[in-house]
């Protein structure tokens, strides 16, 4: 459009150079320039009118009516589109085109002004928005970045600068940055649920692969309803997360810890009522939390004869801020749901926080330490009195021996008052040269901090010779420095010459067993060799052609002189061990061995009765073992002979075990009788036996049992009975017995034998 030349000196001079292109006031110029052309053209009509002719004016004056009319309805124009703009536009009197000029001018500068104040702010805003510690991308609807700040750039690792970022598509930017996140998957689908509900959300939070924490805030735009944008705000919380974990580990902690001790924690308000109410709080007074908890402690804990005094200490405390029970370890009676009451110990400690004062109360039930305390009492009170009363003789002395303290009884048993004796040597009062050194080194003893308690053969004051039973310990002072010694003397000459002659007694009483054993030695010696030729006798009878009655007095005879042969063997055992010259073997032998031949010798006698005698072994059994076999034997034939004579119908079963590898248990099970349980205790003693109720009489002197007994101690084996009345019984003997430490095939051969 080309203007009119006056009118583009004035825009060159009052307007902007971009106001020419603007479409409203590109009409309103093109009016003023049509105007300035008008105005021209009038000029020169009338300076030429005059040589026009009348015609000519006329027909030219026709021509500026019509440019007249013209440049009036553009006037209008003019006017209407600036009052439509600019409502508080008021039209001058002359409305002249100058006047609507100046009006534009006005509002182009007043623009002007507003478009630089504009930038201005948003420069602030982008710096502001710029210098946050949270990381910002502003988007617009199509995702594409107006902007952000260098927080975000950092915060994702972006390594360029953020204004370089305007204008570009975020679509995918969060399949890009998903592999910064614990849950890659997760972070992707969350962004496409915002950006699709278009709702604004606060506090999304966000884990990251390399421990980092973020809070996330999407603010949707909305301009007149309709959406513009959105706008992402990330801020690293990793440091305000971790220090609010470490207060909930903290504070869990402590929890933890209150309701983990063992006294029970009470907190109150002001006002007395329950805050805080731990488990070891409900163990001791009943009440649970809940029951417990904003109910006023003094109803639930002091017993009503106190409650006023508890009152009073809280009222003090309000008003003076003191009170006499606080910061102090006080014991009380306590009140327990139940409604007893029981010894307490407490401390309570006022504590302010936060501008409000609560009261922590720290409470031990000390019922069971009054006991303790109680009984200490007794005991030390009884104690002291029989210390009193068993004439025990206390002697005090410092680090060289001299007397610094003694008791009456002391006294009594020394001769000498306390006066007498004080500040002398203890040592050089009551004992020779030989005993001095004796009581040196253990005075040594008492400075190295060694109890003890030897005798001692002392002289009291009148010179008598005289038994001392001491007990010595170090004393200490009161800072646990020793200054000496003290000691517990008690006069044992009386028990010296009694355990003199009972040692004497003693002497004699194993002289006369050894004599007694010798004799029965002898006897039995002279018993049996008349004895066994009795049996063979008996047994050469037998061979002869006999009638019936004489054979059945023929095998009484044989059955008696055997049974007078074992109980003379048992006798002279008995003897044997009783007087320590029982001497045991060490030697190899099979216990399979030893177990069949008891097996053997009194199969016959059980296949007599109608019973099963059985055998049971380990495979261990085959081990050869270190010990004296026919003791072994012995042990097992009175077992299961005894197990026979008892058994009327059923089994007598002999088992093996080994419970450990040095150990061996061999049992004999019998389905007898069985044994009264008030009469285990005796059946192991010599010349006990009970009665047999079944053939109403008894059988042997009750030596077998004992002999077993005392067989199995000489081995340092034990015993063991189980029994059960009518159903049976059960014998088990436990025996270390060592296995040889070579294999069979690499021992040596015996007594040079191949």
């Amino acid at each position: 459009m080309e203007l009119h030349k006056l009118l583009q000196r004035q825009i060159r001079k009052f307007l902007p150079p971009d106001a020419i292109n603007h479409t409203e006031c590109s009409s309103f110029l093109k009016a003023i320039s049509d105007s300035y052309y008008a105005y021209e053209r009038d000029q020169e009509l009338s300076n030429h009118a005059f040589a026009l002719s009348e015609q000519e004016f006329h027909k030219l004056n026709g021509t500026l009516k019509k440019e007249v009319e013209t440049r009036n309805i553009s006037l209008e124009k003019l006017k209407e589109i600036v009052y439509t703009n600019n409502p508080s536009y008021t039209p001058s009197s002359n409305d002249d085109l100058i006047s609507i000029t100046e009006f534009v001018k006005n509002i182009s500068e007043k623009q002007t002004l507003l478009e630089i104040e504009s930038n201005k702010n948003i420069k602030r805003i982008t710096s502001l928005i710029g210098n946050l510690n949270s990381g910002v991308l502003f988007e617009n609807e199509d995702r594409g970045i107006l902007f952000t700040n260098n927080i975000f750039c950092r915060m994702f690792g972006i390594p360029v600068a953020p204004e370089m970022l305007t204008g570009l598509d975020c679509s995918e930017s969060a399949e890009q940055s998903k592999v910064l996140f614990a849950n890659p998957e997760g972070f992707v689908q969350r962004i496409h649920e915002l950006l699709l509900k278009k709702e604004q959300v606060l506090g999304d939070i966000l884990e990251l692969k390399d421990g980092r924490i973020f809070e996330r805030d999407f603010v949707p735009v909305f301009m007149d309803e309709v959406y513009k944008g959105h706008l992402w705000n990330y801020t690293d919380i990793t440091q305000r997360q971790r220090t609010q974990n470490a207060l909930i580990e903290s504070e869990t902690k402590n929890r933890l810890i209150m309701n983990a001790a063992m006294d029970a924690i009470i907190t109150i308000d002001r006002n007395g009522a329950i805050t805080f109410w731990n488990p070891q709080a409900e163990k001791i007074f009943g009440w649970t939390e809940a029951e417990a908890l904003n109910q006023p402690l003094v109803n639930l804990i002091v017993p009503s004869t106190h409650r006023d005094r508890h009152e009073k200490g809280m009222f003090n405390y309000k008003k003076t801020g003191e009170g006499s029970v606080l910061r102090k370890i006080m014991e009380f009676p306590a009140l327990h749901k139940s409604g007893t009451e029981f010894p307490i110990e407490i401390s309570v400690t006022p504590i302010h926080f936060d501008g409000e004062t609560f009261f922590c109360a720290f409470i031990r039930d000390i019922s069971k330490r009054k006991k303790v305390e109680q009984a200490l009492a007794t005991s030390e009170q009884k104690y002291r009195s029989i210390i009193a009363n068993m004439n025990l003789g206390l002697l005090e002395v410092d680090k060289d021996d001299n007397v610094q303290f003694c008791n009456q009884s002391f006294e009594q048993i020394s001769g000498y008052t306390l006066a007498e004796m004080h500040g002398k040597p203890a040592g050089q009062l009551f004992m020779d040269d030989e005993h001095l050194r004796i009581l040196k080194e253990k005075n040594q003893l008492r400075m190295d901090g060694v109890y003890d308690s030897y005798e001692m053969s002392v002289r009291n004051k009148s010179g008598a010779q005289r038994w001392w039973l001491i007990s010595g310990a170090p004393n200490y002072d009161e800072k646990g420095a020793n200054k000496g010694s003290i000691g517990i003397h008690l006069d044992i000459t009386e028990e010296k010459r009694l355990k003199h002659e009972l040692e004497i007694a003693l002497q004699k009483a194993q002289e006369a067993s050894k004599a007694k054993e010798s004799f029965l030695a002898n006897m039995s010696h002279e018993i049996r060799t008349p004895l066994n030729a009795i049996i063979g006798m008996i047994r050469e009878l037998g061979r002869e052609e006999l009638t019936p009655k004489q054979n059945s007095y023929l095998s009484h005879s044989e059955t008696s002189a055997k049974h007078l042969l074992s109980i003379v063997n048992n006798i002279l055992d008995m003897s044997r061990i009783e007087a320590g010259e029982l001497i045991l073997e060490k030697k190899e032998f099979s216990l399979s061995a030893v177990i069949n031949m008891a097996h053997s010798i009194l199969f016959v006698k059980a296949r007599e009765k109608g019973l099963m005698l059985r055998f049971h072994n380990t495979p261990e059994i085959k081990t050869a073992l270190i010990g004296d076999g026919g003791r072994i034997r012995q042990i097992l034939i009175n077992l299961i002979g005894n197990a026979i004579k008892f058994t009327n119908q059923g089994t007598v079963c002999v088992k093996l075990r080994r419970p450990s590898e040095c150990q061996w248990a061999i049992e004999v099970v019998d389905t007898g009788s069985g044994i009264p349980s008030e009469a285990r205790s005796i059946i192991f003693e010599p010349f006990r036996q009970l009665g047999n109720e079944n053939q109403g009489k008894r059988n042997g002197y009750g030596l077998g049992l004992a002999i077993v007994y005392q067989l199995a101690k000489l081995m340092d084996g034990e015993v063991f009975v189980e029994s059960e009345v009518g159903r049976g019984s059960t014998f088990t003997i436990l025996l270390p017995l060592e296995m040889n430490a070579l294999e069979p095939q690499m021992r040596k051969p015996l007594h040079g034998s191949t």
